[in-house]
């Protein structure tokens, strides 16, 4: 297992890493909404950046109750994108005799 270096920086592993994972969902949301690169890419910033925004101003003590609400809106949108999910993948089940 692979920690912090004594430098401070990350380890090439886990950028690495945090970069085949980001591939990997970005590839999942452009087959399954047959959107593009772009709008995925958008997707993925968007609850990347929600959900840090959301938790550094929760744990700051600061907008509080708008952190709370950004918070939700990202779980609903995560949410909107597995009910999608979902529902290709019965889709293509059911066509596949």
């Amino acid at each position: 297992m692979q920690t912090v270096s004594s430098g401070g920086q990350i380890s090439n592993s886990r950028c690495q890493e945090f970069l085949r994972v980001w591939h990997d969902h970005r590839g999942d949301i452009e087959a399954t909404w047959n959107c593009g690169y772009i709008l995925a890419t958008c997707f993925l910033l968007i609850n990347l950046l929600g959900q840090l925004v959301g938790c550094i101003l929760i744990l700051s003590r600061n907008f509080v109750q708008h952190a709370c609400f950004g918070l939700f809106g990202i779980i609903a949108l995560q949410v909107k994108n597995a009910t999608v999910t979902v529902y290709f993948v019965n889709v293509e089940r059911s066509h596949c005799f």
